[in-house]
């Protein structure tokens, strides 16, 4: 009866990482600034192990998998260039859609290694997401506080 449901709550799971992310943060705020290089480093560093599971993963539908590797390999080049804010929440969406797209096409939908294993890296990439952004938060709160006064 909730078999249908359950791929859909493992998703949600591995979003929970960007929480998580949120409450390692509050809790060792200097740690964050101390290995901001090193947290930025590790993000990157899932993203592109994300990448080449994703591509792995999908080898057999060259089609669908040459255009999401080049899409994979822009964000990824954004991702170290920009400073936008929302890279973050575009990088999730694609990480999201990916899972989606393992889940409906045929050819994947038995292949549970890969899905669990690109789950397990969405929600370890949400730790060091989590972390910057709880920090960008803080920081860019206390700057308007000093303003005020």
């Amino acid at each position: 009866m909730f078999e249908h449901f359950i791929p859909w709550l493992a998703l949600l799971v591995s979003l929970l990482g960007l929480v998580l992310g949120f409450v390692l943060a509050y809790l060792a705020p200097e740690e964050i600034v101390t290995g901001r290089k090193y947290i930025l480093g590790v993000k990157t560093l899932i993203n592109l192990i994300i990448i080449i599971i994703i591509f792995y993963s999908l080898r057999g539908n060259l089609i669908l998998a040459i255009p999401l590797l080049i899409l994979s390999l822009i964000l990824l080049l954004v991702n170290i260039v920009s400073k936008n804010k929302y890279m973050d929440g575009i990088n999730y969406l694609y990480f999201s859609g990916a899972y989606i797209i393992m889940q409906i096409i045929p050819p994947f939908e038995f292949n549970q290694q890969y899905k669990m294993l690109l789950l397990s890296l969405i929600f370890i990439y949400g730790l060091p997401t989590g972390s910057l952004l709880w920090e960008k938060i803080t920081t860019t709160k206390k700057r308007k506080i000093w303003k005020k006064h």
